[in-house]
């Protein structure tokens, strides 16, 4: 994905939910698109819970 706002990240997740059914969770980390207000109300309006986990990062 060239760009990483909200509004452009719902768009394919949007396309997959439409495609094969809504998920029942999302595990994300905190990103900004995905810690969204916009976001974690878009999933709650699409039932979907929201779970964020700490970021990996490897030494």
């Amino acid at each position: 994905m060239k760009d990483t706002l909200t509004t452009a990240t719902l768009r394919p997740i949007f396309h997959w939910f439409s495609r094969f059914g809504f998920l029942l969770e999302v595990h994300a980390d905190n990103c900004p698109p995905l810690a969204s207000e916009l976001f974690k109300t878009k999933l709650f309006e699409w039932e979907v819970t929201l779970f964020f986990y700490p970021p990996y990062h490897p030494q």
